[in-house]
């Protein structure tokens, strides 16, 4: 194995076997599931547990993203260190069980990463939804605009971008919520999905997955009663300057955003 790292309770229960093996055999409920991709929900030793099994792409996946000048994702590396960035930024994701990576072979190379269920919990998207017909408390509201500027700036100034940034992939889950809606500052959101996210590509391309990041992220909230005034707070808070400022300095950046 190229990389591996192993926590209770895999450590104890795949002792003497081949991690690839072992997690290959693993049955529960099927996610999704593409070409030389699946992931699924199972539990181990009475918890609750994600795999994302990586079976190799074939050269044709890698000559497509190559041809088009994107980074192939080949194997489950890209979100484990993407998961280790994240939490060196203090920011919520999800936590790490598991994880192996074999073969020199970008095209057939095998790994999985194994996450722990952060259930029982909410999207955004679900949460956000129902809003235009049930309106959230103001303080509540505002906080999570703030919080999803908080952590796109701190991503986006750590070179870390998500490359999938919709309101579907922030978790708040259920034990939190009833503190967060009487005590918003408490609230705390969980990002996931990182298999895409780019760490610190090259500079000249930053502003290009910036957009990408910040249109996706305004295109998921179009349906969900976000106001104008909401458009405003965020993009006061993640760029840390007046809105007179913002938009006499980085007005082609914001319009780039709002046209993608």
């Amino acid at each position: 194995y190229r990389y591996m790292e192993l926590s209770d309770p895999f450590r104890d229960v795949w002792q003497g076997q081949d991690p690839w093996d072992a997690a290959s055999k693993l049955r529960g409920e099927v996610y999704r599931q593409v070409e030389g991709r699946r992931t699924l929900q199972f539990s181990q030793g009475g918890e609750s547990f994600f795999i994302k099994l990586h079976e190799g792409v074939g050269w044709k996946e890698v000559a497509k993203n190559l041809l088009t000048f994107r980074k192939p994702i080949v194997s489950a590396r890209q979100e484990f260190l993407a998961i280790k960035a994240m939490q060196a930024l203090g920011l919520d994701t999800m936590k790490t069980a598991a994880y192996a990576e074999s073969g020199a072979n970008p095209a057939a190379r095998k790994s999985f990463l194994v996450t722990h269920d952060l259930s029982p919990a909410d999207s955004l998207e679900t949460i956000c939804q129902q809003w235009p017909n049930s309106p959230p408390a103001f303080r509540f509201k505002h906080r999570i605009v703030e919080e999803l500027a908080r952590i796109a700036r701190l991503m986006h100034e750590s070179g870390i971008f998500h490359r999938d940034f919709y309101l579907c992939h922030f978790l708040l889950p259920d034990a939190c919520l009833p503190s967060a809606t009487k005590n918003p500052e408490t609230l705390r959101l969980h990002v996931i999905d990182l298999h895409r996210a780019l760490i610190r590509p090259f500079a000249f391309r930053w502003t290009r997955w910036q957009v990408k990041d910040l249109a996706a992220l305004y295109f998921s909230t179009l349906d969900c009663g976000f106001s104008r005034q909401d458009y405003y707070r965020f993009i006061r808070a993640y760029t840390g300057q007046p809105l007179r400022v913002v938009f006499q300095q980085q007005r082609n950046f914001w319009q780039k955003v709002y046209r993608r």
